[in-house]
């Protein structure tokens, strides 16, 4: 019989699989991103110096280069361990944030510690555990996200929320209830910063409000228009699953929308746009829309399935995509990246 590690490090696997497969059957068809519903509003005259314009952004008391994040992706596996060792490297070596996958397999079998445990390799970038916020109401304790932080010297912990994942999983985790409270008070007793992520649905105005009552450090909206994990599990459904799932394959609101979601009075709280940011020009309109750093996933793990040379490429390329963006409209540094940069179309 199958154990439960086991059977988590397989649902693991066949999860990088999944995202991999999926960006490789849409390669040749024409998405719709959201991102091609906001243009740069280019200038003729940027007054603005190219060779001086300025990437860095200080997060959580480190300067980084660029304001980008890896967003959470996996751990758990040897196949995990490779990958998350390179996004260490990448996030070192380019000075942007790292966010490493759910880390509920490792608080029960120390035995993958060493597919999270990846500090040595980005001892000067913001580094973050991550853990299933439905895992509170399972087998998972606010001491144990303690734990989790205190294991990988992370500097802080993402709860991610996944309720479409998992109810179209085979036995998922799918008690929703009382996790408001559970969240809350992990936030209130954590001696780190706690964000609240979804994981490709996006965030809806209710949540943003309960958040800001909340001691939760931020959020991110990981919007619709990135990895939709209804279509991971799609890839592998026999008929019955498809006919059940097809109608939720568009749930949820996109980057833009979950931003326009968001009070003004935000109670200070941090902010990270993700969901389909693949270029620097989406990380241009990300920032300009106020947020604090922008999240990449996906488009990131197809280079480094290839090599790390592969994955570091693509950062230089972002974030010289970025520079290129920031010109073209007349930002010199980032402060001046704001909602006057860009147009709704």
């Amino acid at each position: 019989m199958e154990s439960h590690r086991d059977e988590l490090s397989n649902r693991k696997d066949a999860h990088i699989d999944g995202v991999l497969d999926l960006r490789d059957q849409t390669r040749f068809v024409l998405q719709k991103s959201p991102f091609d519903l906001v243009r740069l509003n280019y200038q003729s005259l940027p007054e603005v110096d190219f060779a001086k314009i300025d990437t860095t952004k200080d997060f959580l008391g480190r300067k980084l280069m660029a304001p980008i994040i890896v967003s959470s992706m996996t751990g758990g596996t040897d196949r995990s361990a490779k990958i998350n060792g390179c996004l260490a490297k990448i996030a070192q070596e380019k000075r942007i944030a790292l966010s490493i996958g759910s880390g509920r397999i490792v608080l029960k079998d120390e035995s993958v510690l060493h597919s999270f445990d990846v500090r040595d390799l980005c001892p000067d970038v913001p580094l973050f555990a991550n853990i299933g916020g439905v895992s509170l109401n399972y087998d998972i304790t606010i001491d144990d996200c303690k734990r989790l932080v205190s294991m990988l010297r992370a500097d802080g912990l993402f709860v991610h929320l996944n309720p479409m994942h998992e109810v179209a999983q085979k036995s998922g985790d799918t008690n929703f209830v009382h996790l408001k409270d559970k969240i809350a008070k992990l936030a209130d007793e954590a001696e780190f910063p706690v964000f609240l992520k979804d994981v490709g649905q996006g965030m809806s105005r209710e949540t943003f409000e309960w958040v800001r009552g909340t001691n939760l450090a931020g959020v991110d909206v990981a919007g619709t228009g990135g990895t939709n994990f209804i279509d991971v599990e799609l890839l592998t459904a026999d008929h019955k699953k498809r006919d059940l799932l097809d109608p939720f394959r568009d749930v949820g609101f996109t980057i833009f929308e979950s931003l326009d979601a968001i009070p003004r009075d935000f109670g200070g709280k941090l902010v990270i746009g993700s969901g389909g940011v693949s270029t620097g020009a989406d990380v241009a309109k990300v920032i300009a829309l106020g947020t604090d750093l922008a999240g990449i996933a996906s488009a990131l793990l197809e280079r480094v399935n290839i090599s790390l040379d592969e994955g570091l490429t693509f950062v230089d390329t972002i974030i010289a995509q970025l520079k290129i963006a920031m010109f073209c409209v007349g930002a010199a540094e980032l402060s001046a990246l704001d909602g006057s940069r860009i147009t709704r179309v």
